[in-house]
């Protein structure tokens, strides 16, 4: 190649020169046309580039040495960016499965789940007492006006992975006691659809219960 250059052949060039793509000769010739074209300054000034016009790439330097080093930083790169957004969806994704709950009994026929559910008295506190498999879950209060009202009402849901997998229950106990509230004022205790529909009466006031610890 010609030591000399049009502006228009140095503009095409630039930005190969820039990234260090450019053969020796070809990076001589653009550089000696920069040093001598203002227009061709300003375009590298433009360009953000910090270069030494009175220096030359070193001697052992290879054209394949840059490209290798230009397409690892764009690799280095697209990796971060993979793993912060694999992250965030990882992140988004484990709240979204521990904070959902799925009601194990959504239906309006829960035929057996009432004769495994009782309420018990431990210290003044009102327990569910679950006594079988069947009727095992989380409890799921669905309002929070109970102490006005004296109604408690709730369901039976699940959290985690298992709620994605229907017909998996992540429960291996067939006996447990769950706390639901504070005795006083409480007149009735509901199981209920996650929107509030009463499907049965756990227990209401009037009926034995017992009570359990020191009272």
């Amino acid at each position: 190649m010609s030591n000399k250059i049009t502006c228009d052949m140095a503009k095409d060039l630039i930005p190969l020169y820039i990234d260090g793509l450019l053969s020796k000769d070809s990076e001589k010739a653009v550089r000696e046309h920069i040093e001598g074209c203002k227009d061709c300054q300003q375009l590298v000034e433009n360009a953000g580039a910090n270069i030494d016009l009175g220096k030359s790439s070193d001697d052992g330097v290879k054209l394949f040495d840059k490209v290798g080093k230009k397409f690892k930083k764009e690799y280095i790169k697209k990796f971060i960016i993979a793993v912060v957004v694999f992250l965030i969806l990882w992140v988004g994704a484990t709240i979204y499965i521990i904070e959902k709950c799925e009601p194990i009994w959504p239906k309006s026929s829960v035929e057996g789940l009432d004769a495994n559910l009782d309420v018990v008295n431990i210290n003044g506190d009102l327990y569910i007492h679950q006594t079988d498999l069947y009727a095992m879950g989380e409890v799921c209060i669905v309002d929070f006006d109970f102490d006005k009202t004296g109604e408690f009402n709730f369901y039976l849901g699940e959290y985690g992975l298992h709620t994605l997998m229907p017909g998996t229950r992540g429960y291996n106990m067939n006996e447990q006691y769950q706390r639901l509230c504070d005795a006083k004022g409480i007149t009735k205790v509901n199981y209920c659809k996650p929107d509030g529909t009463v499907i049965f009466t756990v227990w209401q006031q009037g009926e034995e219960m017992e009570v359990l610890g020191e009272q």
